[in-house]
């Protein structure tokens, strides 16, 4: 005799259900009430939400798809990890940048303090932006100065740049 398959194993073990089948385990637990009246709730803007959704309840007018993504190893769903590191002192950010990057973070999102400047080589220091997402919070215009003339001092082409 020949052996199952696991897909056949899972398919024993749990088998094909429907909603009728939510509907009557529901009704079960709730000792024969209607799920649909015990179950269902509102908020206080008056969304209501029901106890069951499934495929009945996409509307065929609006089939869900996703744009395609603009980076093709990425996915429609692609999203960066950027650690938010909040700037008190360049040298303790740049560390922790550092640290973030080693253990696999995409980029860093540095929150630069309001009244003080920063010293940009000091803050990316050891960063190869152009292999790593790097975006600022930014507080003043002199933040967003200091940070185009970091570029320009370091050759970097802005177009081989990511962050914001």
């Amino acid at each position: 005799m020949a052996e199952k398959t696991f897909q056949e194993l899972l398919q024993k073990a749990f088998p094909k259900t429907d909603q009728a089948d939510w509907y009557r385990t529901a009704s079960q637990e709730l000792d024969g009430k209607n799920p649909d009246e015990t179950l269902a709730w509102s908020t206080e803007d008056n969304l209501s939400f029901g106890p069951y959704y499934g495929p009945h309840n996409r509307p065929e007018a609006l089939p869900f798809s996703l744009p395609p993504a603009s980076d093709p190893y990425a996915g429609a769903r692609h999203w960066w990890n950027q650690p938010l590191i909040t700037v008190s002192d360049a040298n303790t950010a740049n560390q922790h940048a550092l640290e973030h990057l080693k253990q696999g973070a995409d980029g860093i999102l540095f929150k630069l303090p309001e009244a003080s400047p920063v010293d940009m080589a000091v803050l990316l220091a050891g960063i190869n932006w152009p292999y790593c997402s790097v975006s600022f919070w930014l507080s003043t215009s002199e933040h967003f100065a200091a940070i185009t003339s970091y570029i320009e001092q370091q050759g970097y082409a802005p177009d081989s740049l990511t962050g914001a």
